[in-house]
């Protein structure tokens, strides 16, 4: 049986030949009936149009051609287009007419570890249950408002960076919430990135500084990364459509860790892939376990808002694959969304959005592991600032930035 992967990339040969616009609603459309159940039971209220089951006269007509496809094809392009408001939460891998493939562009040269193209296999690791405690409410210092806001970022000037389908730019705010700028326009007016479309949310664009000021941002609709040096001028890009070594299906998270490994995390592909900072492809881990939040926590290291068993938790893993540890939030009745740490005392921060009308939770962990604080705070992405203090959030639906002061964490 041809997978959805398969059909998806035989889909994209046939339509190549006509209007780019064209293609890409039709494709969207197409891309709709693909029923993905692997991962339903976790995103049925998420992704309703994964429970749209393509017939098999449709698949046929659209694999095989011909002008009764196409028309069958546009109809359902037409259709689709007029759902395209904002209707899906955290972890939705709603793709609204991407680019049908992102140039393939030699990355640039590694600057660190030797590429070593082998997946590992996926752990078998049964993470600490976190107990239910009393969380604390918190109100927002201030929130801000805007349409299709992804992960923010605290950059080195201490503004957050924030990307944003809205305009497929990245806004950048203030510590008092006051936008002072964007950035994603070249000279020549054509756009840098694709994050998706207006009011429309899908769960994957992001970006993460270096130590040397530069940034790599998450062109998830052009299924690529691109490296930016601090002065905003472009170092170098990699990705591609598909499901080989290197390629995206669904981006959702970027990561880098202190040890010169970039990490990706793709809702499509159910993985993580390690690149060096050149980006030079290395490895596969966490093969169905792919969380929609990554952070690089340390050297060689990263977390994942995702159990092994592709349930509700996170995981902290070894760039070759290995566990280093992890939380079992089930108990919680959320879905993990964000995760982000301080710089001192070196505290991990996890965002557990809400699920079947109940709370989400803002969780505070030590470097052991163990559970500090919990906060009543209905959030996805997250940055914190150096100190814990200042937790800056966007909602489950990315409409809105807020601003939560948190009590300064024990030995910080």
């Amino acid at each position: 049986m041809t997978s959805d992967i398969e059909f998806d990339r035989q889909l994209q040969e046939y339509l190549q030949a006509g209007p780019v616009e064209l293609s890409d609603r039709v494709l969207w459309a197409a891309r709709a009936q693909i029923s993905t159940t692997r991962r339903r039971g976790r995103l049925d209220r998420f992704v309703p149009w994964r429970e749209v089951q393509m017939s098999q006269s449709m698949r046929l007509l659209l694999a095989g051609g011909g002008a009764l496809a196409l028309v069958v094809a546009i109809a359902a392009g037409l259709f689709s287009s007029l759902l395209g408001q904002r209707t899906t939460g955290p972890g939705a891998s709603h793709i609204v007419s991407p680019s049908l493939v992102a140039p393939s562009v030699s990355p640039s040269p590694a600057t660190s570890a030797s590429a070593i193209a082998v997946s590992t296999p996926a752990p078998t690791f049964q993470a600490p249950i976190v107990a239910r405690t009393d969380a604390k409410d918190v109100a927002a210092a201030w929130s801000v408002t805007a349409l299709s806001l992804w992960t923010p970022y605290l950059a080195p000037d201490g503004r957050i960076w924030v990307p944003s389908n809205e305009d497929d730019r990245i806004r950048m705010y203030d510590q008092n919430g006051k936008l002072v700028d964007s950035w994603g326009t070249s000279e020549t007016g054509a756009k840098l990135f694709f994050f998706g479309a207006p009011g429309a949310h899908r769960d994957g664009a992001g970006l993460v500084f270096a130590p040397d000021g530069s940034f790599y941002v998450l062109d998830s609709g052009n299924f690529r990364v691109q490296h930016f040096a601090a002065d905003l001028k472009l170092l170098g890009k990699f990705g591609s459509y598909g499901s080989d070594p290197g390629q995206f299906v669904s981006p959702v998270g970027i990561a880098l860790d202190d040890g010169g490994y970039l990490y990706v995390s793709d809702d499509g592909r159910n993985d993580v892939q390690v690149f060096t900072t050149g980006g030079t492809y290395v490895r596969t881990v966490a093969a169905g376990a792919a969380g929609y939040g990554v952070w690089g926590s340390g050297p060689g290291w990263f977390i994942t808002t995702s159990l092994t068993d592709d349930d509700r938790g996170a995981i902290e893993y070894h760039a070759d694959g290995t566990v280093q540890g992890g939380w079992d939030l089930r108990p919680w009745g959320c879905d993990p969304s964000g995760v982000t740490r301080d710089q001192s005392p070196r505290n991990i921060y996890i965002t557990c959005a809400p699920r079947d009308g109940g709370p989400g939770y803002l969780f505070r962990f030590d470097q052991t592991g163990s559970l500090l604080r919990a906060w009543r705070v209905n959030g996805a992405g997250i940055a914190v600032n150096a100190e814990g203090t200042a937790a800056f959030v966007v909602s489950p639906d990315g409409t809105t930035l807020s601003r939560y002061d948190l009590e300064a964490p024990i030995g910080g």
